[in-house]
């Protein structure tokens, strides 16, 4: 990870996440319709500039001064900070489930920062 420059790290992570998407959208989609509403299209454009276009923006400007592993777990934290943003913008309500996989990801994300500051104190 020390070696890799964060921009191909996060272009590698893009375009695996995207392919390896691909197969589990093809067989849990149950219904392809589309019914358009005011709610539908605000969430689109929510998606297409605020997680997508803003997101990448932003994402590459803080790559720039951040090394590597601090990048790879932000990414880490990426599905939390969209859960945050839809119940904050789209008035969605957290679930126990989603609650208890922010709560697995957040600590998964502590464990791997913490493990490597214990390894350097220790003898």
């Amino acid at each position: 990870m020390q070696e890799m420059a964060p921009k191909d790290y996060t272009n590698v992570l893009v375009i695996l996440g995207s392919i390896l998407c691909l197969p589990f959208t093809c067989v849990l989609v149950r219904d392809w319709s589309i019914v358009p509403s005011v709610k539908g299209m605000i969430s689109l454009f929510y998606l297409g500039i605020g997680c997508t276009w803003l997101a990448v923006v932003l994402w590459f400007k803080g790559v720039q001064k951040t090394p590597t592993y601090i990048s790879s777990i932000l990414t880490t934290l990426e599905p939390i900070f969209g859960v945050i943003l839809a119940i904050l913008i789209l008035d969605e309500r957290l679930s126990t489930v989603s609650a208890m996989g922010i709560l697995l990801t957040l600590g998964a994300a502590a464990v791997s920062v913490l493990i490597p500051v214990l390894m350097k104190k220790s003898p």
